[in-house]
């Protein structure tokens, strides 16, 4: 999660797309986003010894996911008698996704000890599943002039849609495998993982620049995550 404040500075003002009034300007801009990602990945693989401390591990399997993604937007402006009005604006913007596909990758073990060893992974998924967009917007102006509300308004927009949702990943780390005798096994990693996921966010947006063509289009952005993660893998 993450947000940014802005204030207006002597000779500069602000204007947002996100907003319902997007040409206007404004002297305050406060923003916050974030990110809910949840992966479960279920696979199969055969190992080949390469050397004596080093092995490769070809996978496939499945993939799930459900993620939330969320945007919020607030701006304003002061009143100035008779010569500004005072505007104040909120926008909300939520995409919530689900999907289910198909999982294939290779990884590398190479082995310091009976207990401990170096890995490296890199895979790629392809799901299909809902993309659910929801979006608030509301503005509220009152009138420098005669100080009354001008303008009191709000809109939802909604939209649900099928697609295909990409992944590209890659991990190093380290890997303890304690001796378990039987037919499985658990393994603990400790990793720093990449995983890119192309065109992930659709919001819609409006039109940047007066007059343009189009009111509302979306925003196609990828979406990368990186950081520590701590895995308990059962292996049979």
């Amino acid at each position: 999660t993450g947000s940014d404040n802005v204030t207006l500075s002597e000779g500069v003002v602000f204007t947002s797309p996100w907003t319902v009034e997007r040409f206007l300007d404004y002297s305050s801009v406060n923003a916050k986003w974030g990110v809910l990602f949840n992966q479960i990945d279920l696979s199969i693989g055969k190992r080949k010894q390469l050397f004596s401390c080093l092995e490769t591990r070809f996978f496939c399997g499945l993939r799930g996911f459900w993620s939330r993604f969320s945007f919020d937007l607030e701006i304003s402006r002061p009143l100035v008698k008779d010569t500004q009005d005072s505007i104040d604006s909120k926008a909300k913007h939520r995409q919530n996704e689900w999907g289910l596909g198909i999982l294939a990758g290779a990884e590398n073990t190479y082995r310091l000890n009976h207990c401990w060893s170096l890995i490296g992974q890199a895979n790629l998924a392809l799901t299909y599943g809902c993309s659910s967009i929801k979006i608030n917007k509301n503005l509220f102006q009152r009138d420098a002039t005669h100080l009354i509300v001008a303008r009191d308004m709000q809109y939802t927009i909604k939209d649900d849609d099928y697609r295909m949702q990409s992944f590209v990943d890659f991990g190093m780390g380290v890997r303890f495998e304690p001796i378990v005798y039987g037919c499985s096994k658990l393994t603990l990693d400790l990793l720093w993982e990449f995983h890119y996921l192309y065109s992930y966010n659709r919001l819609p947006r409006g039109n940047a620049f007066p007059g343009g063509q189009v009111d509302l289009f979306n925003v196609s952005g990828n979406l990368l995550l990186s950081g520590l993660a701590l895995r308990l893998n059962l292996n049979f």
